[in-house]
C-alpha cells in the first residue's frame, strides 16, 4: 500500500527545444505542479542534461523522504524506549547508593 508522502511525483513538459510548438503555458504546468505537490521540469531528449536533472531531482526527493521517514522512525522507537517515569521520591531515596 502506497501513501501520499511515500511518493515522489513529478510534472515532466517534454520538447523544450521546440519552444515554437509549446502547447501548454509554463505559468499553468507549473500552478498544476504546485496545486498538486509535485516538482516540476521542463526537457529534452535533444539536451540530455534537462533529461538528466530530472531523474536527479526526483532521486534526491526520493532519498531524502527515506531518510525523513527513516528519522521519524528513530525518533518514535527511541522514545518508547527510553520512556522515563519521574515519579516522587521519599526520604530513603535520598540517601546515596553505596550507604
Amino acid at each position: 500500500m502506497c501513501r501520499n508522502d511515500q511518493v515522489v511525483l513529478a510534472l515532466v513538459g517534454n520538447k523544450i527545444d521546440r519552444q515554437d510548438q509549446r502547447e501548454v503555458n509554463i505559468g499553468e504546468a507549473r500552478a498544476l505542479a504546485e496545486r498538486f505537490g509535485m516538482g516540476f521540469y521542463e526537457s529534452s531528449a535533444f539536451d540530455k542534461l534537462s533529461v538528466v536533472h530530472v531523474v536527479h531531482s526526483v532521486a534526491r526527493k526520493c532519498i531524502h523522504s527515506k531518510i525523513a521517514d527513516h528519522s521519524r522512525i528513530m525518533v518514535a522507537e527511541t522514545r518508547q524506549a527510553l520512556t522515563l517515569h519521574d515519579k516522587k521520591r521519599g526520604k530513603e531515596s535520598k540517601r546515596n547508593c553505596c550507604e
